[in-house]
Parts: C-alpha cells; structure tokens; sequence
C-alpha cells in the first residue's frame, strides 16, 4: 500500500475561515504536514502496520488484507473473552437529555480550585476501545499487533456511531455522520498518543480509572515496540523511556490513514465531509466519508482535544437549545382545543390575564407551560456554567502555549497540541476572536431574537438568562410574563393588546359581604424556579413556624357567578389578591406536583439508599424529618381544599363531590401528549414519576392493605409520607450500623470460618452491580465535598403577582347524563 510522501509546509492563509471547524481543519493541516515530515525522517516508515505481519500467541495469524474484514472474535489479541470493543459501554452516545461531562475529578488538566476546565462530550464518554484494556503488555511485540486492535476499535466505533446517529437524527444522518466519526476518529488518536483528557470512573476497591489503566498498558506496548525497533531508529526516541510520546505520535502519524478507513467501514455511501476536502481542498469525499486517494479528510486529530470538544460542545447546545425551543412553542403557545394559546411561565392564560390590572387567570393547559419553563432555565443556567468553564481555559491554553515556545532546549517533544496552540495564538491570541466562529456554527444560525440569539462573546453575567438582548442563554419569549395588557388571539396568531394606558378589563372583582361563608385555607408559599423551590423548601425546614412562609386564603362560593379565593393581608389598604377556585385548586395542585418532584429527585433520593455513602449523613436525617413535616402541612391544605370543592353547588346529581373530584385529577395527571417524545416532554417526564407511585399505592390498595377510599392526591400524599417514614427509618438503621462498627470486635470472630460457609464469589451480575454502585457512591461523596459547578443561579425575574379575579362566567344548565370530561369543563370553568 502507498502511503503519503512528506508535503512541504506552507504559510497559513485564514482568508477563508468562516467557522471553528474550518479553522480546525486549517491549522491540523498544517500541523498533520510538519509532524508528518519529523515522522518519516525518525521512523522511516517501519512503525506502518500490516495486517499480513500479524502474529497471535501459538503463532497464529491472520488472512484478512482489509481492516473492514477484521472480526472482533479472531484478529484480537485479546484471550480474555472480551474483545468486542463496544461492550460494557453505553449505547446512549448522542441525547437531548444526556450532556457532557465537565467535572474537574473526571477530566486530565481540570482543578477543584479553578475555574477553568474541559467537557468531554457524551459521544466520547462511552467510546468503544474496551479491547484495548483487555491486551496484557507481553501480547503487543511489534507495531503489527498494536495495530490490528486499533482497527478494531476503530471499527467498532465507527459502527455504534452510524447506528446510534441515524436513530437519533435521521433528518440530518447523512450530514452529520463524517464529522461525528471525525471526531471519535481524533479521540482515538489521543489515546494512543497519551493526549487524552477523559479519565472516566474508578471501578469499586481500585485506586485507577479503566483509563489511567489503559494508559499504563500503552506505555508498556510503546515499550516493547521501541525495545524491537533496529537500533538505528530506535535511537529517535531515547530521549523519552518513560512516556514514549514521540515515538507514540509517530506511530498515529504511520497508522492514521487505515484507522480512517475501518471506522468509516459502514459509513453511508452519500455521507461526505462537511467541506470539500480531497485532492488538496479542491473536490469532496468520494464516497464513505472519504477521498478517492489515500488521504485522510479530517485533521481534527492534530487539533487539541480540548478545542475539538469545547467546539463540540457550542454545536450540541444549539442543537439541542433548538429542539428545546420547539417544545417550548407547543407547551406554552401552539394550539389547544384547535384554537390558538398564548401562555405564560407561571402557567397563566395571556388571553384572558391583564396584568396592568392584576387580572389573572390560568387555563388552556397553560400548566404545561408552568411545568416546561422551570426546566429549560435550570439547563440553559447549567449550560452557562459549563461554556464559562471551556471560555476560561482557552486563555490559559494559549498563555502555556507562549511559555513553551520560549523554551530553549530542542530535545523536549513538542507534541502536535502544543504546535496547534504556537499557531493559534498569532490569529486568534484572544478568546472572543474564537468565539465568533463558534457562533458561525450552523446550528447556531437561524435561532431568533425572540428564541434567545446566539452570541457566544457577549458578557455572560448573572442575570443572562432574562436579559433579551443577551440571548444565548435568554429563556426565550416563551417563558416571559404575560404582556401587560394582555393579548388578543384570532386565527392563527396572537397579538398583544398596546400598551397605551387603556388595557381592556376582563373580570369582576369579587367583594364578598362579611357575614358571607368562606372556607379558611392557609398555605405553603411555593416557587416556581428550580432555586426558588429550594429556597422556599429550606427555609420551610429552618423555621417552619415563620408565619412569612405562608399564604392564608379565604375561598367564598354563592353560586357560579359569585364565587373567588381571596389572599388575606395583614392590612385593609394592601390589594388583596383574587383567584377564581379553578385557578386556585390548580395552583395549589401544579405547585405541590413541582415541590414533591424536587423532594423526590433531589433531596431524598440518595438518603432511602441504605448503602448509600448518604447514609446517616446529618443533611439527610434533617431532610427526612422535614419532609415528613411538608407531607403533613400539604395534607392539612389538602383536606381544605376538598372540603370547599363539595361546596359547589352546580354539581350535576349522580356525581358526588368525591368522584366528580377524583375525575378531575385524573384528568389532571393523565398524560394528553402521548405523541409527544417523553424525554423532550418535560411534563410528561413529571407526570410519569407521579402515576409510578400512584401505581405502587394500587398495588398495595389491591393487596388489602389499604381499604380506605382515597383520590389521586390523598393516595400521592400517603406515598409521599411512607417514603418520609422509610427515609427516617434508614437513617436510624446507619446509626445503629455505625455503633456496631465501634464496638470492639470480638477476635474469636476474627478466624476464616469453616469453607462450607464461606461466601460464593460474585457472578458476573453481582460485580457489575457492585461497580454501578461503588460509581455512585463515589458520586455522592464528591458532591458532599464540593459545592459543583452544576450549582447555578437560576432566578428569574418579572414574574406576574398573582392578583387574580373572577372571569364573568356564563350560566349554564346541567343534564343529568352528561359526560365526565364535560362536566370538569363546567364545575371548573364555569
């Protein structure tokens, strides 16, 4: 096979640049030219596998010429039994609900002191290289049998990836698949060189990464190849016996171009490479993602990993943000009962709210909206917090890349990373200059002022996430109060009334005689963002008798015409602020459905874990007691709410209070969008955790352990008090497990006991299972030890007050065999 002559270097012209890719490819080209030319001059050639040079233990070799016929059960050095590159590792290698991973433990070069750092995307997190960890260093003698399960590797990736990639973007599969394998094919070239950053996950009872094991296993392959060179080549790598970096960047420099053609193996044979890359950037890859000749199209992998991940990075949050505003638009605006809505963040009715009056109303599914909102900016905020990770380490990556320059001695390697940045720095010296080709990205075009316009190098301060103007991580209009005056919706569209001092008025203020009756509800203050809730909920647990954490109401009904919950202030001048029923009852549902959620996913979850390192932790016997209290404050609100839901008077005969009320629940925690995806649904992914548990307690209803009728909340509220008392119970248990730990041991004990007694060893279930765990714990002590970048500032601001009034409501005659869903409409609309 020819392999490619050492070109000559050139100037680089950046006329042409108009994205980070483009430049990736501009400067790896010129880099990929020098480091070829070294390469040939130190190993003339003789580091180039050869499949017909393979030779396995007993002597056995290979007949398979092409690294597209290499089979994962022959041509391996592995004797172990696990030579499928792929296995063990996650199929999940491209997700809208998945991200990066940027925590500075998991990431080579990150610092718990600093605030700079890399995030390795979620496709490299599972890539397919376990065969590599299974070769021992005695079974990699020669270039040829390090270079036949790189192949194989490489070839194993190559087919998760076409696979995994066409079932999550079909549309674009064919677009993306070139630079998604360009990319893995780059990652590759990291961890044969020692360049890569990824450290992953310490497996249970080892002081190693997986990774850093295969780190070690490289350098001793390195080592026993550079031990078999002839000493006339071997002599180019003296200077470096322990690393063996240049001899390893040598040998990729050799390999690379057989390693691009096995993990393109199953490419489609339309995909081509995002630019035209062949015969010298003048023609596109010919087909399979690549050149007609022996050239290989991509010079990502002479790009460092870090800028080649931090470019990966901006390219899936538009992505994503995209797709994330297309389910904003049907949450909060798109149609419901085939006409079209306009709804708020705190899940009001636009249409029917003026809020220049303090008239408010929820309604037409606005609550989807409520639910989506809160969601998007604890993600836009996370996402924030990891751009400013990578936008802080480009400075330090080119202030390292100047104090190596100006190092003297010639026999220090210079890696290929290290001639990227000398490049780099004299065009784009200055971070914002690189990030004005990451807003070039094509998935970053194209997104809207109104959705939240992508502009990487502006400041990205705290209040980013409401500020239109700065749009990248703007919450989008979609989640913006309601506009003054509201609006008005004809056809297809909605448009805001103008705000011109003459809002129109939709309601009538209630104003209830004083002898008329009311039902007396005091409630918890709740939020709405993901931080306000926990605000709310920690200073619920600190000083649960502050009367300031509550609201107390006064629900009147006369008939359907005149009836409101009425805020009670503490003052005959403060405006008192006004709900229909409807809206209070779902108020007080959506916002104790988003209080339980945050209880359950992120302060109980760990604690109900009895081997869990939170175990008899003091935060967690404090959060299991306070939750007990909450469960017990939203009982007593819930009972009160019942209570004045049977003081409507125009509930059709046949349906009693009870069942008309458990319909309606029903109503509300079935999931209407069954269409819809349920991990872009962010409603649904809430609603399903509620109908799991409810699912548990019918279980236990059908087992007769629970005879008591109860509707949806009642049976949500006892599920919620059994995990309470089951949560207390654990942390009992881990303090009498620690005392038994502290009593001295009796030594009799202490002899091996009988071998009939003596414990099985694991099948390979069990240690599986132990790794999973020993990765969780190992998890939770960190987050114990850390306050972690994913600790944002997610409040918001603008919200609407909450005075709302009673919408003029027509009367309306019942019959006695109306359907369930038309007499929701009417008990609760009117």
């Amino acid at each position: 096979m020819g392999r490619p002559k050492r070109a000559p270097t050139a100037t680089i012209d950046y006329t042409n640049v108009n994205n980070a890719k483009d430049l990736f490819d501009l400067i790896g080209k010129y880099i990929q030219q020098k480091v070829h030319g070294e390469a040939l001059e130190h190993s003339k050639s003789k580091l180039h596998g050869l499949l017909s040079q393979v030779e396995f233990s007993k002597n056995e070799k290979t007949y398979v010429i092409k690294a597209c016929d290499i089979n994962k059960d022959y041509e391996t050095n592995v004797t172990s039994g696990h030579s499928n590159p792929c296995e063990d590792r996650s199929k999940d290698r491209f997700s809208d609900t998945e991200g990066a991973q940027c925590d500075y433990r998991k990431i080579r070069g990150s610092h718990k002191t600093s605030n700079d750092g890399a995030c390795a995307p979620l496709r490299r997190l599972h890539l397919c290289d376990q065969n590599l960890e299974q070769i021992e260093p005695h079974q990699i003698k020669n270039t040829h049998n390090l270079y036949v399960d790189v192949l194989l590797a490489a070839k194993h990736e190559g087919q998760m990836l076409v696979n995994k990639l066409q079932e999550y973007d079909k549309d674009n599969y064919e677009s993306r698949i070139c630079t998604a394998l360009a990319r893995s094919f780059a990652d590759i070239g990291d961890i044969i060189r020692g360049k890569d950053l990824y450290r992953g996950n310490k497996k249970k009872n080892q002081t190693e990464t997986e990774r850093d094991k295969l780190e070690g296993k490289l350098q001793s392959f390195f080592k026993n190849i550079h031990d078999n060179l002839h000493d006339s080549i071997k002599s180019n790598y003296n200077n470096d016996t322990t690393n063996y970096f240049q001899l390893r960047e040598d040998w990729w420099d050799a390999n690379r171009l057989d390693v691009w053609k096995a993990i393109t193996c199953d490419a489609p044979e339309d995909a081509k490479y995002f630019r035209d890359a062949c015969s010298e950037g003048t023609t596109s890859t010919h087909k399979q993602c690549r050149c007609a000749t022996n050239y290989v199209p991509t010079y990502f992998d002479y790009v460092p990993q870090y800028l080649r991940w931090f470019e990966e990075w901006a390219e899936d949050f538009c992505r994503i943000k995209r797709r994330k505003l297309q389910n904003l638009e049907k949450e909060c605006r798109g149609q419901f009962d085939d006409k079209p809505r306009y709804c708020s963040r705190n899940g009001y009715d636009c249409e029917k709210t003026v809020r220049a009056r303090g008239e408010l109303c929820m309604g037409n599914r606005c609550i989807d909206c409520l639910y989506a909102c809160p969601r998007y900016e604890k993600w836009l905020a996370n996402q924030k917090q990891e751009f400013l990770k990578q936008k802080e380490k480009y400075a330090k990556e080119i202030s390292n890349s100047v104090r190596k320059k100006r190092s003297t001695n010639n026999n220090i390697y210079k890696g290929y990373d290290t001639q990227f940045y000398d490049e780099l720095q004299n065009e784009y010296g200055r971070v914002n200059k690189f990030l004005i080709l990451l807003n070039n990205e094509t998935e970053c075009k194209g997104i809207t002022n109104k959705e939240g316009k992508i502009d990487f190098k502006e400041d990205h301060d705290k209040d980013n996430n409401t500020v239109k103007e700065k749009g990248t991580f703007y919450r989008s209009d979609y989640c913006e109060p309601c506009p003054l005056c509201g609006v008005q919706c004809s056809g297809t569209t909605c448009t805001p009334h103008p705000e011109d001092g003459n809002c129109p008025s939709i309601y009538k203020i209630y104003k209830p005689d004083p002898n008329d009756p009311s039902t007396d509800i005091t409630i918890l203050s709740s939020g709405d963002g993901n931080d306000d809730i926990k605000k709310k909920l920690d200073d619920f647990c600190k000083k649960s008798n502050n009367n300031s954490l509550y609201e107390k109401w006064k629900c009147y009904y006369k008939d359907a015409q005149k009836e409101a919950c009425i805020l009670q202030t503490s003052s005959d001048t403060d405006v008192k602020k006004q709900k229909s029923y409807n809206d209070f009852f779902y108020y007080w549902v959506a916002h104790m459905l988003k209080d339980s959620i945050y209880w359950e996913t992120q302060k109980l979850e760990k604690c109900l874990k009895n081997k869990s390192k939170k175990c008899g932790n003091q935060q967690c016997k404090d959060d299991c007691e306070c939750f007990q209290r909450w469960v017990g404050q939203k009982k007593t609100e819930w009972t009160n709410i019942k209570e004045h839901f049977g003081k409507q008077t125009d509930i059709p005969p046949g349906f009693p209070p009870d069942a008309l009320l458990e319909q309606v629940l029903e109503l509300e925690f079935s999931n209407q969008n069954t269409v819809e995806d349920k991990k872009n649904n962010v409603s649904a992914r809430e609603i399903d955790l509620i109908n799991k548990m409810l699912k548990e307690d019918k279980t236990t209803a059908a087992d007769g352990t629970d005879s008591q009728k109860k509707n949806t909340i009642d049976k949500l509220l006892q599920h919620e008090l059994t995990d309470a008392q089951k949560c207390k119970k654990t942390q009992e248990e881990c303090e009498n497990q620690k005392k038994q730990k502290e009593q001295p041991k009796d030594m009799s004990r202490a002899l091996d006991p009988p071998a009939d007694r003596r414990p099985a060893s694991p099948t390979v279930e069990e240690v599986a299972a132990s790794d999973e765990e020993e990765e969780e714990e190992q998890e939770e002590e960190e987050d114990d030890n850390d306050v972690q970048d994913n600790t944002v500032n997610t409040a918001v601001n603008g919200d609407e007050t909450e005075e709302v009034v009673e919408e003029e409501k027509a009367t309306t005659t019942t019959q006695n065999d109306v359907k369930v869903c038309s007499i929701v409409e009417k008990i609760l609309t009117g």
